[in-house]
């Protein structure tokens, strides 16, 4: 005699809980290593805005590095010219770096080598000197 299945709505199979599972643990590893690469690159790190302002663009490309003593502490978001046919430079500084930059710190471009990417090098100042708060203007020297 053949023995019949009661009837309780879907039954899920073993091969389709196989493959559920595959799933999660794949979505799982990915959101994984997405986290990985973005604890890395400080995806989740605060940062604070400031501007700065050259006679010309350097060959600067947003994305490019900002750095003290050549240690990187922030990077370029944003570069558009103004009126005044300057460069307008916006600045994303780590958030625990941002109190390094003062009133007297100063901006230039750099670049390591002939073949390097340039970047923004900045003094760090004086520590007597007050912080540059949030939104300020950083000062440049060609």
């Amino acid at each position: 005699m053949k023995k019949e299945r009661p009837e309780h709505g879907l039954q899920i199979e073993f091969r389709e809980k196989m493959v559920g599972l595959f799933i999660v643990i794949t979505m799982g590893l990915a959101l994984g290593i997405l986290v990985f690469i973005g604890r890395g690159q400080h995806w989740f790190k605060k940062k604070t805005t400031f501007y700065t302002y050259f006679n010309e663009g350097y060959n600067l490309k947003p994305g490019a590095q900002v750095k003290i003593f050549n240690t990187w502490i922030g990077f370029v978001e944003q570069m558009e010219l103004t009126r005044e046919n300057r460069v307008k430079i916006t600045i994303k500084i780590f958030e625990n770096d941002a109190a390094k930059i003062r009133a007297d710190s100063i901006a230039t471009v750099d670049s390591p080598t002939i073949i390097g990417s340039e970047f923004i090098a900045i003094t760090p100042g004086s520590p007597e000197k007050p912080a540059i708060p949030k939104g300020g203007i950083i000062k440049s020297k060609a």
